[in-house]
């Protein structure tokens, strides 16, 4: 009887592990990471086998070093055919561990994954390293992907005929690469291009892009971008119904072409230069944003705006007045 009641009393404090698989999974699933969800097989035999059914694999903010071996345990137990979303942060990432990344990015990819992020930081945050495997270029799975840190030279027709949102951060993506991008993504979405280079103008004429983000550009500490502050970007994105311009701007001048469908802007960037400079690109870019429903502005440009102001300029009347955004991207 006695066994019975302590039988009893461990039920009812364990009911969790009473639930069945796929919720204990769901659970899981909501972990921050893979390395905690692995821990869970620690509490009883009941949960031993079920971490490598996640369908989601996130291995983040970690020294590659001291990576590697949990990764490659965690995909060789993986019993999960497929998978939603694979995410790889490394701190401090090197060059020689090229081929291992590629392997993992490999085993995501013919696990279908559909979301992909990969964010590989170096100590100086200099030049992109990691060359990302052709394998990639072709992934008709993929709905989601992010790539920080890694350099992007498809030698094939990109096919992301599934791709709703991308997001590349600290990369060289010049216009023939955007171009591929485009043509290889008719149902994209939401385009992002964080602290990049490479390019002049942004020709967003897809009709399925509807979210553009211009959050920074140049990268202070490679050489070949030294010369950025001279250049001017054009954007010309006539079906894009939502635009933000964020970050610190390494440029002379940006100009908006056509973005005559957009619905809400957001300004929320810095510049250096003189006055001038500063204020004859926001005083274009409020009046190329006259059309918009909703514009909002950060901090720097409120007070550039603020000395347009005092020189007679006056918003257009066909804008409502500004509002204030966020902390900088």
């Amino acid at each position: 009887m006695e066994q019975q009641a302590q039988a009893l009393k461990l039920i009812e404090i364990d009911r969790i592990s009473l639930l069945p698989d796929c919720l204990l999974i769901d659970i899981l699933s909501c972990l921050p990471t893979t390395k905690e969800a692995i821990k869970t097989c620690t509490l009883s035999k009941r949960w031993q086998h079920l971490w490598p059914q996640l369908p989601n694999l996130i291995f983040n903010n970690q020294l590659f070093s001291g990576l590697y071996s949990l990764v490659d345990k965690t995909i060789t137990q993986s019993r999960q055919l497929n998978l939603n979303r694979f995410k790889l942060s490394i701190v401090a990432y090197d060059i020689r561990f090229e081929s291992q990344v590629n392997e993992l990015i490999h085993y995501a990819i013919n696990r279908n994954v559909q979301q992909i992020d990969v964010a590989l930081l170096t100590r100086t945050y200099c030049v992109s390293e990691h060359k990302l495997d052709q394998m990639l270029y072709v992934n008709p799975c993929l709905t989601h992907l992010s790539l920080r840190g890694c350099i992007l030279n498809p030698t094939c027709s990109i096919n992301w005929r599934n791709l709703k949102c991308l997001c590349i951060a600290r990369a060289k993506v010049d216009e023939d690469l955007i171009k591929n991008i485009l043509s290889g993504s008719p149902v994209l979405e939401t385009l992002d291009l964080r602290s990049c280079y490479g390019y002049k103008r942004l020709d967003i004429t897809s009709k399925s892009v509807k979210n553009l983000v211009f959050a920074a550009y140049g990268n202070l500490y490679c050489e070949h971008a030294l010369g950025s502050w001279e250049l001017i970007i054009k954007i010309n994105a006539p079906y894009i119904l939502s635009l933000t311009i964020g970050g610190w701007l390494m440029l002379s001048n940006l100009l908006l072409l056509n973005v005559s469908t957009l619905v809400k802007a957001e300004l929320n960037y810095i510049k250096d230069g003189n006055f001038v400079e500063e204020e004859e690109m926001l005083k274009g870019m409020i009046l190329k944003l006259r059309h918009v429903n909703k514009l909002k502005l950060g901090n720097s440009c409120l007070h550039v705006l603020s000395r347009l102001k005092a020189k007679g300029f006056t918003i257009p009347s066909s804008m409502k007045s500004p509002d204030m955004t966020s902390p900088l991207l």
